[in-house]
């Protein structure tokens, strides 16, 4: 299964072997991206309501936060060793199938045989 990777910035084809990595969002990217979401809906219901200055105000808002939701994000991915975080990811679905198969030996269907490969 291919999966992508983000690398300097940018995302390109990962190795057809890689599985897609999943890492924690920090609390900060969380708050901006939530209050983004906010913003926009208060923009969009002044503009609805005809509160066109209201509206441009909360443009402006949504201006700073995209700004820096983009800072943030950036900061996020160069700190993370994306390397690393792709190794230990297939480290942890390698030992994920081996178990699955012990459990399939004692005639165990994993999550009631539901369960699927990343």
């Amino acid at each position: 299964m291919p999966g992508v990777a983000l690398l300097s910035g940018r995302y390109e084809q990962a190795d057809p072997k890689t599985r897609l990595v999943r890492l924690p969002v920090p609390a900060g990217l969380a708050d901006v991206t939530e209050q983004l979401r906010q913003v926009q809906r208060q923009k969009t219901a002044a503009f609805e309501a005809g509160d066109h200055e209201g509206a441009a105000a909360l443009r402006g808002r949504e201006r700073q936060l995209r700004a820096e939701k983009l800072r943030l994000e950036q900061e996020w991915a160069a700190g993370a060793d994306v390397r690393a975080v792709i190794a230990e990811n297939q480290r942890v679905h390698r030992e994920l199938d081996r178990l699955r198969a012990l459990l399939r030996q004692h005639g165990n269907e994993p999550d009631g045989g539901t369960a699927q490969t990343a």
